[in-house]
């Protein structure tokens, strides 16, 4: 309703114009043609209508993205919880087998030494028995003797029935032992399968974009739509991808909403990759040091012609503004080259200590080794976030990077040259499936695109 009260107030406000618009001045022999006014008023309705439908259609869609973002995550909470809770109750399980297990182990250990002590009491008896049926036989007239004998050999008899009761129970304790082990291991299988699950679902977390952010992408796809509409153009493009960008040179760009304001990037095009991605990082030559501190990685330095980092705060900016996709081109010294992508990429604020909190599907041939980091924050030598309790990755690996505990990639490592010492091993820029961690590379550059053109171009 609203809407509708301000396309006609900006209908009336045209038709004003239009009318004092007029020409009547007293030098003037003619007047000018009097303009279409119904014309102008019902065009001008029109378009007020379809901007509207077309609001209300974005409104529309919003709301059914949220619900279906608020079903997935209700999903993954219930899945989480149920993970855990069986995963609790296989611990307690874990728990009683494993109390069962030393109860079993003490009564087969102490049912070995009863055996013993009765093999060697059975030995002694079939001693003295023998001892006895030799003087039987020496001495038939000792009635004694003969009666001390047979009833020696009843108690033999009775006490081999019940080494053999005990033999067969034995029998059964390590059976029963068997199984309860049969057991732990199978157990200790379907743990290792929830972990892995477990794994799975926080990887798929990490990957998908937030409510906040598709709000936010929303929002602002619905605030371009309406500049356009109403005729209004922005005086500077928001991306690489803009047609008024200049391919393969440093352009000037505006991120709508943010407080950063306008700044340069490098824009890159090639037959191979398509058009439209903006240049994080780019490193060739190790004319620029990159182990710096924690301002230097948030704002950024370098040469944008040249070797360069963009910063953590632009790259906020704009991964925030609108969910983007990652291309990652490396190159050794031997002129060998390979391609790393990921269908989505964004990091986090600040306050987040810029997290790598969405990191796609993996596309190439140059090894998934980006994937260790993805979650975790960023850190610096004098900023410490990485997932290792004992040190500091930035600092021993002479870097700064999204570090896990450490890291299977390091682009922000130095600039070493090929094959590294064995000292400074992790401590090149390396990218552990394309030759490993003691192979610093020659060249490295990062790039990113917003998704909504990645089948476009590639």
């Amino acid at each position: 309703m609203k809407m509708k009260l301000l396309c006609h107030t900006f209908v009336i406000f045209n038709f004003i114009q239009i009318i004092f618009a007029v020409d009547y001045g007293p030098n003037t022999t003619t007047r000018h043609h009097k303009p279409n006014i119904n014309r102008s008023i019902s065009g001008n309705d029109g378009y007020c209508q379809r901007l509207y439908d077309r609001i209300v259609t974005l409104t529309s869609l919003d709301e059914q993205q949220i619900r279906q973002l608020e079903t997935v995550d209700s999903k993954l909470v219930r899945m989480e919880s149920n993970t855990q809770e069986r995963l609790d109750a296989m611990r307690d399980e874990l728990k009683e087998i494993n109390k069962r297990t030393e109860n079993l182990d003490w009564i087969d250990s102490k049912s070995k030494a009863l055996l013993e002590n009765l093999k060697v009491e059975v030995e002694s008896m079939r001693q003295n028995l023998n001892d006895g049926h030799l003087r039987i036989r020496q001495t038939r007239s000792d009635t004694t003797d003969e009666q001390t004998f047979y009833e020696t050999d009843q108690k033999l008899t009775n006490l081999t029935q019940m080494l053999s009761s005990l033999a067969a129970f034995l029998s059964s304790v390590r059976q029963g032992v068997f199984n309860v082990e049969e057991d732990f291991r199978a157990l200790k299988t379907n743990i290792s399968t929830l972990l892995q699950f477990s794994r799975e679902i926080q990887k798929r977390q990490h990957s998908q974009p937030s409510k906040q952010f598709l709000n936010h992408a929303i929002n602002n796809v619905r605030s371009s739509l309406c500049n356009e509409n109403r005729g209004i153009t922005n005086k500077l493009p928001s991306s690489c991808i803009d047609d008024n960008i200049k391919e393969n040179q440093i352009n000037k760009i505006e991120i709508n909403q943010t407080p950063i304001g306008s700044f340069y990037v490098r824009c890159f095009t090639s037959d191979e990759y398509g058009r439209g991605w903006t240049v994080i990082l780019n490193r060739f030559d190790g004319d620029i040091n990159f182990y710096r501190n924690w301002l230097e990685y948030k704002n950024g330095f370098g040469n944008i012609a040249g070797e360069f980092f963009i910063g953590l705060d632009k790259l906020y900016a704009i991964t925030s503004n609108r969910l983007h996709e990652l291309l990652i081109l490396l190159q050794d010294f031997e002129g060998n080259a390979r391609y790393v992508r990921y269908s989505s990429f964004a990091i986090g604020s600040e306050k987040d200590m810029y997290a790598l909190n969405i990191l796609g599907d993996y596309d190439g041939n140059g090894g998934n080794s980006l994937q260790y980091s993805a979650s975790y924050k960023f850190s610096t030598f004098d900023n410490d976030n990485d997932g290792w309790v004992e040190g500091n990755c930035a600092q021993s690996h002479t870097g700064a990077w999204w570090y896990n505990a450490c890291e299977k990639s390091n682009l922000m490592g130095q600039y070493l040259g090929t094959k590294v010492e064995p000292h400074n091993n992790y401590r090149g820029m390396y990218w552990e499936g394309f030759n490993g961690s003691n192979y610093s590379l020659y060249a490295a550059r990062m790039m990113i695109r917003p998704v909504e053109y990645s089948n476009d171009d590639y």
